[in-house]
């Protein structure tokens, strides 16, 4: 069953103030925010200035990042004297004295039916070459890059008139002294569906030699991270977050989310005394040209604090935006869809359209520091109207130069807010942690059975499934007990939420962050999926066997220890 947060009639999202937003939309709409730029500072100036005004507690921390900014690209098919638009990529390899070779199509990069075995023999072309494709994986730039190609041209899968800012960047945050090996060598541009669509019916009929220029500007900077606090009656915090830097103007992609970030900060700040935990509030440089660095060395340099006291996670990106209708929630979980559900009916009349996993992007760097509650909530282009191939809410200008103050919807904006801050405010107030983990335990089961289901034979889940049923059954006992303290009740969550989210989104341990790679949930244990020793290499199936191997012992020691820990906790608190 899920435990109910105590009604409160009143509603501290009312006091949303659309003229307050208007104005701070208005003053990001006049200029780009790519972190490491004086533009960037000025953002970060114009955000602390606004909480000193609302009487915000606030700090800046300034520190070195590692920032790729894309600058131009040229691309040319050699003797036929014609170019076309497209963009480098960051964290791609600078090459402004360009490369020149021949094209070779990936017909699969759009989605195929091949086995792993099938798939490998045909990378073996590639080497030599310039690949055209659909795929936009990082892990796939990093694969062709093994197998020999000189160079990337990926062509965008939907059909809008625009180019794209994106990365191809395969290292979360700063590189480390292994991550770095996963830094990409090659150059890749960016191009354009229909010039993609050319490319490929030329080859059907000819080979085709293409020189192309791309630089890449990837250098250590300064950056800025404005961090507000908001003193609640405990040291336990919710952490509100969204990215302030931006690709050209990015009303909606992040201006929107600063603006309610702000006022957030505004609100809570004015009903403070009714905050049983304290509120973060943190806007993250380099999450577009950084991958995410902003929030990995939150998470780095504030270890002890998130372990200790973070209970909560609420990230905002791509809010507020023009053509979308409907909401989607991103969640572990843990807190059960009535607490969201409700917040969100509640708002906008209608349940969410879709309760989805968090996916590898927006600022999730915080999977290692025991925090039980993850939720992202926005507005977005319902499935079945759903043309574009953008991420965010699905709108064709994600990261293009047509992301202007034009495409905010105030009424949408106004919604999104409302339902950030409420959630916020509820998870503040609540004096039990929401949870529903019957539905919690039920959902990793499932998970695990899928994976197990569509698997060779060799990987063998049955411990995982008996320790994660023990797991269960004693966190049914833990909240049986009687008398059991708030406190006690809510460190258990943290303890049992926190490590289980760690085990179901990520691969490494709770002090390092796992490759800016599209995953599976239990990521290395579901990568098994699909894979029989008849379908797969002999290297590729040793390899992916002797991961799934440790991971499946990481699985259950961990689980283990969480037993143990709840269990010394629970005896601390009999004596």
């Amino acid at each position: 069953m899920t435990l109910a947060v105590e009604d409160d009639p009143r509603k501290v999202c009312d006091d949303v103030n659309l003229y307050n937003m208007d104005e701070m939309l208005k003053y990001f709409a006049t200029f780009e925010k790519l972190s490491g730029t004086r533009e960037a500072e000025r953002a970060v100036q114009y955000i602390i200035d606004r909480l000193k005004q609302y009487g915000v507690e606030c700090e800046k921390y300034v520190f070195d990042a590692y920032i790729s900014n894309p600058l131009c690209s040229t691309l040319e098919i050699i003797g036929k004297k014609y170019r076309m638009e497209s963009r480098p990529r960051s964290f791609s390899k600078d090459c402004p004295y360009g490369i020149e070779g021949e094209i070779i199509f990936d017909p699969y990069s759009a989605g195929s039916t091949l086995s792993t075995k099938e798939l490998d023999l045909f990378y073996e072309k590639f080497k030599n070459k310039i690949v055209l494709s659909y795929s936009y994986d990082e892990g796939y730039a990093k694969k062709i890059e093994k197998y020999g190609a000189i160079g990337l041209i990926q062509i965008w899968p939907s059909k809008e008139d625009a180019l794209h800012e994106d990365t191809v960047g395969a290292v979360w945050g700063t590189p480390t002294l292994d991550s770095e090996y996963f830094l990409l060598d090659i150059p890749v541009i960016s191009i354009k569906n229909s010039d993609g669509a050319m490319l490929e019916s030329l080859l059907q009929k000819e080979r085709i030699q293409v020189k192309f220029y791309s630089n890449v500007d990837t250098k250590v900077c300064k950056v800025s991270l404005p961090v507000a606090r908001i003193q609640g009656k405990s040291e336990d915090f919710v952490l509100l977050s969204g990215h302030y830097d931006t690709w050209y103007e990015g009303m909606t992609d992040n201006g929107a989310s600063n603006a309610a970030c702000l006022e957030a900060a505004r609100i809570l700040s004015a009903n403070k005394e009714q905050l049983l935990r304290s509120v973060r509030i943190a806007w993250w440089p380099g999450h577009s040209n950084g991958r995410y660095m902003g929030s990995t060395w939150y998470c780095d340099n504030f270890w002890d604090l998130l372990y200790e006291h973070c209970v909560a996670h609420i990230n905002t990106d791509c809010i507020g935006s023009k053509d979308t209708n409907a909401v989607f929630v991103k969640t572990t979980l843990w807190e059960g869809k009535n607490f969201i559900g409700d917040i969100v009916k509640d708002i906008t009349g209608d349940d969410p359209a879709e309760y989805g996993r968090i996916g590898r992007g927006a600022d999730q760097s915080f999977w290692g520091s025991r925090i039980p509650i993850h939720i992202m909530t926005r507005h977005e282009v319902s499935r079945e109207n759903r043309i574009f191939a953008c991420p965010g809410a699905g709108v064709w200008w994600w990261h293009t130069t047509e992301d202007t103050y034009d495409k905010i919807d105030k009424e949408i904006l106004m919604k999104d807010t409302k339902i950030l801050i409420e959630t916020v405010y509820k998870l503040a107030t609540a004096e039990v942690l929401p949870h529903d983990f019957d539905s919690y335990f039920d959902n990793s089961r499932r998970i695990l059975e899928k994976v197990d289901h569509n698997s060779d034979k060799e990987f063998d889940f049955n411990d995982m499934y008996l320790w994660l049923e023990a797991l269960r059954k004693k966190t049914k006992y833990i909240f049986e007990q009687q008398n059991l303290s708030v406190d006690m009740h809510n460190r258990l969550m943290k303890l049992i939420g926190g490590e289980m989210n760690r085990l179901m989104y990520s691969y490494s341990s709770r002090y390092e962050h796992d490759a800016a790679i599209a995953t599976q949930l239990f990521p290395y244990i579901s990568a098994v999926n699909g894979i029989y020793k008849n379908n797969t290499g002999e290297k590729e199936y040793l390899f992916i066997k002797t991961e799934f191997v440790r991971q499946r012992n990481r699985f259950i020691t961990e689980i283990k220890y969480i037993i143990k820990e709840a269990d010394l906790i629970l005896s601390t608190w009999r004596s």
